[in-house]
């Protein structure tokens, strides 16, 4: 029991929740990280997909609702997770591919092919950029740094 001098008690009444808990901030983490994060308090996701920018890696939140503040115990947080667009996927590793394997691989992506040269076993993709695994979109220029034969010194 609370009390108050007349006419000064509060003007409204404050939201509870039952097993109150604490909503946490896990914009930026994975969607594993994440889902482990709200279930130390404990809450739930919901998943939603938003189109990961062409380049960028797909697989985290980037907006929450609610975004902070309190619910009951097992609620659930809606989370927007970045995630490829289906119909260009994401960049294929190639490193390791020929220089013809990987030249077909992004045409099918519809990916622009920009290569430059270095020493190794000849035709072979030795780096790429952007790296493996972001998400693709049409035009997206990836950077191939492919072998030509070294150089042996001769006797």
């Amino acid at each position: 029991m609370v009390a108050y001098f007349a006419g000064r008690g509060p003007t409204e009444q404050a939201r509870c929740y039952a097993n109150e808990v604490s909503v946490p901030l896990v914009i930026g983490l994975t969607v594993n990280a994440a889902r482990s994060r709200l279930a130390e308090e404990p809450l739930g996701a919901a998943l939603v997909g938003v189109p990961a920018r062409p380049g960028r890696r797909p697989g985290f939140v980037v907006k929450q609702e609610p975004r902070s503040g309190f619910l009951s115990a097992n609620d659930t947080v809606r989370l927007y997770v970045t995630r490829p667009d289906p119909r260009y996927g994401v960049v294929p590793n190639l490193v390791g591919s020929s220089v013809a394997a990987a030249r077909a691989r992004l045409r099918q992506q519809h990916l622009k092919v920009k290569i430059t040269y270095a020493e190794g076993p000849a035709g072979t993709v030795l780096r790429q950029t952007p790296d493996a695994g972001v998400a693709a979109a049409p035009s997206l220029p990836v950077r191939l740094v492919v072998a030509r034969a070294t150089s042996s010194p001769t006797p």
